[in-house]
């Protein structure tokens, strides 16, 4: 009896433990295809933002001559612009009208650092258009901003010749750390996407916008 009583109880701790083991080894499998899928949806959704920025640039220069908004700084979201250059605000002031929707889509999901998420931007109590206000600084770097590339702002025309294969933007990184496990999302003038392993320095020349 007592034995019986024994063999059972071994046999149900055995089941148990193979049990438990079955469920560890489903959980060590699930655990990095769940976060692989998650990455790979938010660089669909980085990707997708990049496209719908470049599409509203596109809107914005057939209402301006065919010229980009310039920004203050390349990362420079809402921002009032200047009565004498009015072109010269925040990407998200000037883009916002071509864009319907949430202002995430100037936010790359895998910002870096964080305070240039959208969640830390829309979350400021400023005054609109300060440092301390919501959407101050966007998630990408808006190239045609870069310091020294237009010195006679604003002047850049959409899509002229030879130009829509000028790199437009791309995420925000800091410290040469790619936010996308190493890779880099850019967009084109003419709203390709593609990947990168290189920093934009190394990637583009920065007086024409073009691919080295």
């Amino acid at each position: 009896m007592h034995s019986n009583r024994f063999q059972s109880r071994a046999f149900a701790l055995v089941e148990l433990l193979a049990a438990l083991t079955v469920v560890a080894v489903l959980i060590a499998i699930i655990i990095p295809a769940v976060a692989k899928i998650r990455k790979s949806a938010r660089r669909a959704e980085c990707i997708s933002n990049l496209r719908q920025i470049v599409t509203a640039a596109q809107l914005f220069g057939t209402e301006h001559k065919g010229r980009l908004p310039v920004t203050r700084n390349a990362s420079m979201g809402s921002f009032a612009a200047n009565p004498a250059t009015p072109h010269d605000g925040g990407l998200i002031t000037a883009l916002s009208p071509y864009i319907s929707g949430s202002k995430k889509v100037f936010y790359c999901p895998e910002a870096s650092p964080s305070s240039y998420t959208f969640e830390a931007q829309s979350a400021k109590t400023g005054s609109a258009g300060t440092s301390s206000g919501p959407y101050w600084t966007i998630g990408y770097y808006w190239l045609p901003s870069l310091e020294g590339v237009f010195p006679d702002k604003p002047t850049f025309p959409l899509l002229a010749t030879g130009e829509i294969r000028r790199v437009l933007a791309s995420c925000l990184y800091f410290g040469g750390n790619l936010p996308h496990d190493g890779q880099l999302n850019i967009v084109r003038a003419d709203g390709s996407v593609s990947t990168a392993t290189k920093t934009l320095d190394r990637l583009i020349a920065p007086k024409t916008l073009l691919e080295k």
